[in-house]
């Protein structure tokens, strides 16, 4: 019997991407080259998302580079989140970022199916406790009222995405189970409850994530994160939930269709 390797495969991928050559007589930075030409055999999909690509001396003997040039570009690409790495394994395609629009009020769990992506639902706490100044500030709470707290972390394809708190006025009587938000988003599950939505307000900023944030998130210290948090309200305009949500920056990203303003 024949056993059957992935040696052929791996050689015509190779002799695919030597298709494109890096020159000397070009005035871009070789590590620069090199980082185009990988980005897009990434895009072009030589690769499949978690394979992993050719080590750093076969891209030294690929392309005729030194281990230095190599080294820049693929911390580039990792920088950027088209690759990662897995120490003493190699380095790897990232999966597509999760991309959430921004000109609509979506649940993550909705948005994620839209995209055919999966979602696993870690509840990690639910409780009753007092408001926080900020909580009420953003509930328009008195202070010392109290408030649902449900605190969850979201992963996709096996690694966390985010990392959800949410507060919802204690005097509205809602108080999920765990079962029930681990099938489904917070909005879908106030709908459920006889909520309707009407909108939100939602604002996005960029920070260092927190050591008990990285620990979460599977993040190293100093990680750069995304903070989204929003203030959604019923269709009747009462303030419903409070939420903080921190997302890797590596796995996620928001987008907003502009369009060019016209004076008069």
């Amino acid at each position: 019997m024949t056993s059957i390797s992935a040696g052929p495969e791996r050689q015509q991928v190779t002799t695919d991407r030597n298709a494109e050559q890096i020159s000397r007589a070009n005035p871009i930075p070789l590590h620069h080259q090199l980082r185009n030409l990988l980005e897009r055999q990434i895009r072009n999909g030589v690769w499949a998302p978690h394979q992993m690509i050719p080590t750093e001396n076969e891209l030294v003997k690929q392309h005729e580079v030194s281990r230095i040039t190599v080294r820049q570009a693929l911390a580039a690409l990792v920088a950027e989140g088209l690759l990662y790495r897995q120490q003493g394994k190699g380095t790897f395609v990232a999966p597509p970022k999760i991309s959430e629009p921004l000109d609509s009020l979506f649940g993550f769990a909705e948005v994620l199916q839209k995209q055919g992506r999966l979602p696993a639902i870690h509840v990690l706490a639910i409780e009753t406790q007092v408001a926080s100044p900020e909580v009420c500030r953003n509930l328009l709470l008195p202070s010392g009222a109290e408030a649902t707290y449900i605190e969850r972390r979201v992963d996709v394809d096996g690694q966390p995405l985010f990392f959800d708190q949410s507060f919802l006025p204690a005097a509205f009587g809602l108080q999920p189970t765990r079962r029930e938000l681990e099938s489904q988003a917070l909005l879908q599950w106030l709908e459920a409850a006889g909520h309707s939505i009407g909108d939100a307000v939602h604002s996005i900023a960029a920070r260092v994530v927190s050591p008990e944030e990285a620990a979460v998130l599977q993040l190293g210290a100093g990680s750069p994160v995304l903070v989204a948090r929003r203030v959604a309200y019923t269709d009747r305009g009462q303030t419903l939930v409070y939420s903080q949500a921190i997302y890797r920056s590596d796995r996620y990203e928001y987008r907003v269709k502009l369009k060019r303003a016209r004076e008069g």
